[in-house]
């Protein structure tokens, strides 16, 4: 048994996984963190083949959607827990270039880590294998990293923030320095209370309001400037009865600077430098030192970014737009059994209006041919079936009310019109191209799904490998076809595992109206000519339509009068 399910470029497309708006994917992110999301992608593109695997993302989502305390704690705790970059920190680690303040966003991930392991381990505490498959772990690496978080947490000074030091007790040149840096410090800020003490109610006067007060920012240049969002004109700032220089009007406002402010972020620049190169060595030795921890943080990434996934799913079986998913049943006898299954990306769109259906293949009838109109949701039937499949094998609930599935070792799909003009592949080629693809790969466990086959050439060489392709196919594993040559429907008859089906819809003086709802049998017509008329065909078109497809049909037993009929003018 390989490792995943099959997935072709053409599965991608009918599953909807590389639809970018309303993919698949999207629906079911619910991460609360970028490495969940990232793994989440990973176990859509590889759906399991191992029953136990499966299983036990059903339970851990099963034991979530029951747990609506426990679900949104555990997602909380998330979301505070795994910094978006903690995953390019790892790396920076690993070649030795993390910063000061790589390694403060580090220790606060660490800082984190117990309370959620503590959740972890008491949402599992009476499920043993999913205890053993994620607390265990979890307790593990961070007992592991407990040694690097106090190291950290000793180790870095956060009195200056967002800018991070090494703590200057740790070396006795750092002390002296860091006395001097806060002097600096306090020297700025009193530059920084005096200015706004002239400039703010000067504005607040000519503003009526105090909402934009001088604010004190950092600068690459001059260390230190002063901001007001509020953007004066010069002739406005030379009224302030202080020495204020504009250095520059921009969308975010003024921005300015005094002597005292220019004098005291001078100091500081100076003394900050000299700090900054004290300390160089011993930072080294610290990313050197976390850098060693490497494998353990991946560990703990990998371990949190499998709950999140999980808790995602958990969360959008609850809050899905068309209604709760459920858990699948899965099954060793290769039978298929859904009760109004639905498209989860279709559904997002629709809501409550979709209409869903149901689905009984395996044994006896494994392979359904699908008629009826255009537009009458043949596609999204047979679509959502293979939507159904993945998720299942993914770990996810799936949009149905009951649903009992085999592990499927591949999707395989022939779905739209494609062709390439740049390699001299055509709509038929590539069709063909496909659909050999699919016999050569198809075993017994797979599930195929075709949509349209054969219209890409004469009515009867299409028809002709229609028929061979579903005669194939239908005796070697599940499958759906939604298809147009309604003498398909022959096969039920002729022994073959063959059911037939049809989208309904009504027709009143050629007017239609779809009911997306599935039934039993196959179509007893055609609805070209009314889906024509639904997109506005001028009158006098359609009266031509109907006349020559009456005569058609009249003529459809003799070969002569319908090669009269074509050829007629």
């Amino acid at each position: 048994m390989t490792e995943a399910m099959k997935l072709p470029d053409a599965a991608k497309e009918a599953t909807s996984l590389n639809d970018e708006e309303k993919s698949l994917f999207n629906i079911l992110n619910s991460t609360m963190t970028k490495a969940g999301a990232l793994l989440l992608r990973e176990w859509l593109q590889a759906p399991l083949l191992d029953m136990h695997a499966i299983k036990l993302r059903h339970d851990f989502v099963e034991l979530l959607v029951e747990d609506s305390g426990g679900r949104a704690k555990l997602r909380q705790l998330l979301k505070g827990a795994l910094p978006e970059n903690v995953c390019s920190i790892h790396q920076r680690l690993e070649k030795e270039t993390a910063s000061l303040l790589d390694l403060h966003k580090l220790q606060q991930f660490l800082s984190s880590l117990p309370e959620l392991a503590l959740e972890v381990k008491r949402l599992l505490e009476n499920q043993p294998q999913l205890k053993t498959e994620h607390a265990d772990p979890l307790l593990k690496v961070v007992a592991s990293l407990r040694l690097l978080d106090q190291m950290l947490e000793q180790s870095l000074d956060l009195e200056f923030l967002p800018e991070v030091f090494v703590d200057a007790n740790i070396d006795a040149n750092l002390q002296k320095l860091k006395r001097k840096l806060r002097a600096a410090r306090a020297h700025v800020d009193a530059a920084h209370a005096e200015a706004a003490h002239a400039f703010n109610p000067a504005a607040k006067k000519i503003q009526k309001t105090d909402k934009w007060p001088l604010k004190l920012e950092t600068d690459s240049k001059r260390g230190f400037i002063l901001r007001s969002p509020k953007t004066y004109d010069e002739k406005t700032i030379n009224s302030f009865a202080y020495d204020f220089e504009v250095i520059s009007y921009l969308k975010s406002g003024v921005f300015l600077t005094t002597g005292d402010l220019s004098r005291a972020a001078h100091v500081y620049q100076q003394i900050h430098h000299t700090y900054k190169e004290a300390q160089s060595k011993l930072i080294q030795q610290l990313v050197q030192t976390a850098a060693t921890y490497v494998p353990v943080l991946q560990t703990s990434i990998h371990i949190l970014a499998k709950i999140d996934v999980l808790a995602s799913f958990a969360h959008v079986a609850i809050f899905a737009q068309g209604g709760n998913y459920i858990r699948p049943e899965i099954n060793t006898n290769q039978t298929l059994e859904i009760i109004q299954g639905r498209h989860p990306c279709v559904e997002a769109c629709l809501g409550s209006n979709y209409i869903a259906n149901d689905y009984c293949l395996g044994q006896a009838q494994n392979f359904a041919l699908v008629t009826g109109p255009n537009m009458g949701g043949k596609s999204t039937y047979i679509r959502a079936l293979a939507c159904i499949a993945l998720m299942s094998q993914s770990g996810s609930f799936v949009p149905a009310q009951v649903a009992k599935l085999p592990i499927f070792d591949a999707i395989l799909a022939r779905v739209g019109a494609s062709d390439n003009i740049h390699t001299g592949v055509s709509t038929f080629m590539a069709e063909m191209l496909e659909a050999s693809a699919i016999l050569s790969q198809a075993t017994s466990r797979s599930l195929v799904i075709i949509d349209e086959l054969g219209r890409g050439t004469s009515t009867a060489d299409g028809f002709g490998l229609a028929y061979a392709i579903t005669e194939k196919i239908s005796r070697t594993c599940i499958g759906l076809f939604a298809t147009h040559f309604h003498e398909l429907a022959a096969l039920e008859q002729e022994k073959a595992p063959v059911k037939n089906m049809h989208v309904s819809a009504n027709v009143t003086n050629d007017n239609i109206t779809f009911l997306y709802k599935l039934e039993q049998g196959p179509s007893d017509r055609s609805f070209g000519i009314p889906v024509a008329k639904l997109a506005n065909f001028p009158d006098r078109v359609i009266q031509t339509a109907l006349k020559k497809s009456h005569q058609l049909e009249e003529s459809s037993h003799s070969p002569t009068k319908r090669s009269k009929l074509l050829s007629a003018t």
